[in-house]
């Protein structure tokens, strides 16, 4: 059952698109907690923190295929933590016992965190893209409807003249001054957070 209309089999594609969905679905979430978990280890070992052995251990078996979902769910519902089956999913998968440097010296919230992030980074590529696509196809809308004649309105009644072509071109500077504000806060939002085993 979904829980969300964008999750909706009927709906959902009215709400979202398979690109997004695939963003925020469940198996690309795991993959970037396990993303996190990789860069974390790799370093770690860079900084002489754990193995390099394990480092690379760890990145040779975080891939989501290799996990079970139904079951961390399942799991997860028995723990009352969200992330703790995935680690133990994580550990199990590595060889020699270079396991236990899974998650080492981090907490939840910084995988958690860190992994949200990055499936932002990703929807807000595509949130440009299509700002940038409909930016394009309303120049060319402005463009071509610039001496197009009609009747503008305020409060709600006739005013005075002016062309279609003009009020499409208010939309493109409104959209130009969103594309403007992704491109100021993209530094600002794009941080990973890594504060230890207390948070």
């Amino acid at each position: 059952m979904p829980s969300h209309i964008t999750e909706s089999r009927i709906h959902g594609g009215a709400y979202s698109s398979p690109e997004f969905a695939a963003i925020f679905s469940d198996a690309n979430q795991v993959q970037k907690w396990l993303d996190v978990e990789t860069a974390l280890a790799a370093t770690q070992a860079q900084m002489g923190l754990i193995p390099q052995e394990a480092a690379r251990e760890i990145a040779r078996v975080a891939s989501v295929e290799l996990l079970d979902l139904d079951a961390l769910g399942r799991e997860g519902l028995e723990t009352g933590h969200i992330l703790v089956p995935t680690l133990r999913a994580l550990q199990g998968l590595c060889a020699d016992g270079l396991g236990e440097y899974v998650h080492y010296g981090v907490t939840t919230q910084d995988i958690l965190d860190t992994g949200l992030i990055l499936q932002i980074r990703d929807a807000w590529g595509l949130v440009v893209q299509r700002l940038r696509g409909i930016r394009g196809h309303l120049l060319t809308l402005a463009l071509r409807h610039k001496h197009t004649a009609m009747v503008a309105r305020t409060h709600g009644q006739h005013a005075l003249p002016t062309t279609f072509g003009y009020k499409v071109a208010v939309w493109v500077d409104e959209i130009d001054r969103h594309l403007e504000r992704f491109d100021e806060a993209y530094a600002r939002v794009m941080v990973g957070n890594l504060t230890g085993a207390v948070g």
